[in-house]
């Protein structure tokens, strides 16, 4: 089982907005890194962390060496990453 991050992460959006986001955790699936986060903004609505939906970012490296985060929209993808943290985590699909 990993440990929870819980760390802050603010994410500035093409339109220059900022959105705060609290990493969840940093997996590795078919060699590539992923960061799930839920957004602190859907959090002050409801208390509740497990009641959220998760956000699945893919880390990747510009040209430059920086950490670019790329949003998971692809089905076959996020199934794969929610999967394999799923069972990092020890959670029962039938919950």
């Amino acid at each position: 089982m990993t440990e929870m991050q819980n760390d802050l992460i603010t994410l500035v959006d093409e339109e220059g907005n900022e959105h705060q986001f609290m990493l969840l955790d940093i997996i590795n699936v078919n060699n590539s890194d992923y960061a799930i986060m839920v957004s602190t903004e859907e959090l002050a609505a409801d208390d509740d962390i497990d009641e959220q939906e998760a956000v699945i970012f893919r880390i990747e490296e510009d040209g430059d060496g920086q950490q670019m985060l790329i949003v998971v929209d692809e089905d076959e993808e996020w199934e794969a990453v929610v999967t394999a943290w799923e069972e990092l985590i020890g959670l029962d699909e039938e919950e």
